[in-house]
């Protein structure tokens, strides 16, 4: 027996239930939000990074696999920010993740030069479409209403994370 999705004790006892994983990493750190857990590391020299990230994301699929989940391959990614010059990848029991030139995280694109242009040029467009469709109902709403949906709609796809990327080209 479970809980029933969108249960407001669910979220609690999934956190119960995944909270052993985090003891698996001992080689790099992990953050977590809600099912979304990516463990990370900082080195200077890439081959200790890589066995670093290598070893834990092991233990993490045997965690997975020891208490009945499945962890999914087509989400686990490798990011490595910087000038590089080679194309990197891990391998995780028989499976290889090549390095992403950049991924989703959180709600926010990071690109391996962090100048977060392509996070800027998504909610660009996403905030293109929500004017547009505004723009189909100028005729029919009061000037209040669009304010409104202007403001929820539109002008809140730039309130997420601006620190990290307002002084981005």
């Amino acid at each position: 027996m479970g809980v029933p999705q969108g249960s407001v004790l669910g979220p609690k006892f999934f956190n119960f239930y995944l909270n052993d994983l985090f003891f698996e990493f001992d080689k790099t750190d992990v953050c977590n939000l809600a099912d979304d857990t990516t463990p990370y590391a900082c080195d200077k020299n890439v081959e200790n990074l890589f066995r670093r990230l290598e070893h834990d994301s092991l233990k993490a699929v045997t965690w997975f696999n020891n208490n009945y989940m499945k962890s999914n391959e087509e989400k686990c990614k490798l990011f490595v920010p910087g000038k590089t010059f080679e194309h990197f990848w891990i391998r995780v029991g028989d499976v290889l993740i090549w390095e992403s030139p950049c991924e989703l995280l959180l709600g926010l694109t990071i690109d391996k030069d962090l100048n977060f242009t392509k996070h800027l040029e998504r909610i660009c467009k996403k905030a293109s479409g929500k004017v547009s469709a505004l723009a189909r109902l100028v005729n029919i709403l009061p000037f209040q209403k669009k304010r409104i949906l202007m403001k929820t709609f539109i002008e809140s796809q730039f309130n997420y994370c601006p620190l990290i990327w307002m002084y981005c080209t």
